[in-house]
């Protein structure tokens, strides 16, 4: 009899450990793109500015939307869930902090945003007149500094947060 209340008392205590991990990370967000301070570009544009018309498109201007994010969730947002899921599982078993979860999820979804960048295969090609004068068809990047400018962010309930930033 003792052994199966201490068996049943740990498997209590496991559990509510995992339920006050599980409420400190209800709140958790985390964002991938860039974030309205990140400064401005070599055009004279913000960044945040920049990231808005590639993602709308100038059609008077020839220049077609790449919205980046949502291609990002429509061909990885699978993947991308699966890590996460993997991570939040770790971290409520007490194999990793709430941060160490984050980032790795961060980190993630950061990678696959860099990856679209330049991708014709997944954003519309440039115009030809475009390829002409760049030398090669890599939509949304030129000199490379909006997509090393991307980064993550994620913060939670208590405050905390983490911001890191990845140039390639």
């Amino acid at each position: 009899m003792f052994k199966l209340d201490r068996k049943r008392s740990t498997a209590l205590s496991k559990l509510e450990k995992m339920r006050k991990r599980a409420e400190a990370a209800h709140r958790a967000k985390i964002s991938t793109g860039i974030n309205k301070g990140e400064g401005m570009h070599s055009s004279g544009l913000k960044y945040a500015e920049l990231m808005a018309i590639h993602h709308n498109g100038v059609p008077s201007q020839g220049i077609p939307p790449r919205p980046v994010l949502s291609i990002v969730t429509r061909l990885y947002g699978k993947l991308i869930a699966k890590k996460a899921k993997h991570e939040v599982f770790k971290y409520l078993d007490g194999q990793q902090s709430l941060d160490h979860t984050l980032a790795s999820i961060g980190k993630v979804s950061l990678s696959y945003t860099q990856d679209v960048f330049g991708d014709p295969t997944v954003l519309p090609q440039n115009a030809k007149a475009t390829i002409r004068i760049k030398g090669r068809d890599t939509p949304l990047v030129d000199s490379g500094e909006l997509q090393e400018h991307l980064s993550y962010s994620y913060t939670w309930k208590g405050g905390e947060s983490g911001n890191e930033y990845t140039t390639l």
